[in-house]
């Protein structure tokens, strides 16, 4: 198998132009995807932040709130990880009131930002909770221990979806009426790809500051494929990098 070429950064920015195109979908486009692309990217974006302007609003007349259920005691797990991990905590704050230390009580989990079939590029919110007093909605984009992918494509994915939400349609279906501040964040294990590219990737720290996503840190036993999670066993903290 022959490796493929590596970019030079002139190179990497001119597929960013390319990619940049449809900002909608630039996440998930391979020059975002690269690892080692990583920082001359994040530089590309703080360089051309006008860009953003072009991911369009998505209101979805269907409510976000699905009035999803709970893990029934039996039921059989699926290999989406982040899904049943996130559907565990959920489970956890539903029925015992748990909160998970810095993102507060989960609220809701794969919420659904497409309206119509044209929004076939749209994708879920892994999950959704709510600060301990109140006053933030946190929209929680999750990554699990034995991730592949970039912090980078972590933070452009949330990013892009919380700029499609309609987030006042989204506090009335879930009848927020203190009006909470929507705040992104990406949610990765401490042991994972993503949370060591933080100390790595310097360009990508100071994008992640501009867009004013949070980070927030997850330990503790991690779901396994096929395998329902135990929800009380997930501990969060706030990244220390937040507060720079």
């Amino acid at each position: 198998m022959t490796k493929s070429k590596k970019l030079t950064p002139d190179e990497i920015r001119e597929k960013c132009d390319t990619a940049s195109k449809n900002m909608d979908t630039f996440y998930k486009q391979g020059v975002a995807m690269r690892i080692s692309h990583s920082d001359t990217v994040a530089q590309y974006l703080l360089d051309n932040s006008e860009l953003w302007e072009k991911i369009q609003k998505i209101t979805r007349q269907n409510s976000y709130n699905r009035d999803h259920s709970a893990i029934e005691p039996g039921e059989k797990a699926t290999n989406c990880i982040e899904e049943w991990t996130a559907k565990a905590m959920f489970t956890h704050s539903k029925k015992f009131g748990h909160k998970f230390g810095a993102i507060g009580s989960v609220i809701d989990y794969q919420i659904q930002l497409k309206n119509t079939l044209k929004d076939k590029e749209a994708g879920k919110i892994d999950m959704m909770s709510l600060s301990a007093d109140g006053q933030e909605l946190y929209l929680i984009e999750m990554k699990q221990q034995g991730t592949g992918e970039s912090l980078l494509r972590c933070v452009l994915e949330i990013y892009t979806y919380f700029r499609q939400i309609d987030k006042n349609k989204l506090k009335k279906d879930f009848e927020l009426n203190n009006n909470p501040k929507v705040v992104p964040v990406v949610a990765i294990f401490t042991d994972s790809k993503p949370y060591k590219q933080i100390k790595k990737y310097s360009k990508v720290v100071e994008l992640i500051k501009s867009l004013h996503v949070k980070v927030a840190i997850l330990s503790g036993e991690a779901c396994k494929k096929g395998e329902v999670p135990d929800g009380s066993k997930i501990s969060v903290a706030w990244w220390s990098g937040n507060d720079e």
